[in-house]
């Protein structure tokens, strides 16, 4: 079996970007290194990550002249769909608020994610 190291890399070589041709940004990446700058400045962080503190990392990787608005919809669209990228294994795992299918959820709006979705969690196994 591969290493949980190995396989997070694999992971991130096979993920999914550019669904829109317009945006600039490969924004499930910001929103990983979002993760990473959180984790870096809080090393004893649990496996937990809300949906608002994900966001406030990510705002610090847009540029200053998108509106908030922009911004949370460039969020909550990679923060649903990294759930999608599961090979080799799923990374990004989301935990719908309870009684929420999370195939209903629209990502292109944030308070529908933000409701549905408060949180996600890192593979245990990474």
């Amino acid at each position: 079996m591969p290493s949980p190291d190995f396989q997070v890399i694999q992971w991130i070589k096979r993920i999914r970007t550019r669904l829109n041709p317009e945006w600039k940004e490969e924004y499930k990446s910001l929103l990983i290194l979002s993760v990473l700058e959180l984790l870096d400045k809080q090393p004893d962080h649990p496996n937990e990550f809300k949906y608002a503190e994900l966001f406030n990392f990510f705002k610090t990787l847009i540029p200053q002249q998108a509106s908030n608005q922009i911004v949370e919809r460039q969020f909550s669209n990679p923060y649903i769909r990294l759930r999608s990228d599961q090979e080799p294994l799923q990374v990004w795992i989301p935990h719908p608020s309870e009684g929420v299918d999370i195939e209903t959820i629209n990502p292109a709006n944030p308070a529908s994610v933000r409701r549905g979705v408060p949180h996600i969690k890192i593979n245990d196994s990474v």
